[in-house]
């Protein structure tokens, strides 16, 4: 396989708006917001150690993984989709912080 890169994803609400802060505060993103296939809008830049930071606003109605599913991607190849209760990415529950970082590196583990 090629070189592994991680990405850090977190959810705004505007990402438009966010993006003009960011310039107006002098930092550089890679390309101003995009619309994706499956209705998401995304800007990237990366954080000051060069990880790639990618802030979205998810896509209206339905989850992520049936539009993924709809473009012909392939979950558990291509994409991992599980549901990490009421609170999701944003739980400050430390279990739940664990599960999820061990359904990541179980994914790692097949693909890589």
């Amino acid at each position: 396989g090629g070189d592994l890169e991680v990405e850090v994803v977190v959810r705004v609400a505007d990402v438009d708006a966010i993006y003009e802060h960011l310039l107006a505060a002098g930092i550089t993103c890679d390309s101003p917001p995009q619309e994706m296939p499956w209705g998401a809008r995304h800007i990237w830049l990366r954080d000051p150690d060069g990880y790639r930071v990618v802030l979205t606003r998810p896509a209206a109605g339905g989850h992520v993984a049936d539009r993924l599913l709809e473009l012909g991607r392939k979950e558990g190849e291509d994409f991992e989709y599980v549901e990490l209760s009421d609170e999701g990415h944003g739980s400050t529950d430390i279990a739940q912080k664990i599960r999820t970082f061990n359904i990541l590196a179980d994914y790692l583990e097949r693909v890589l």
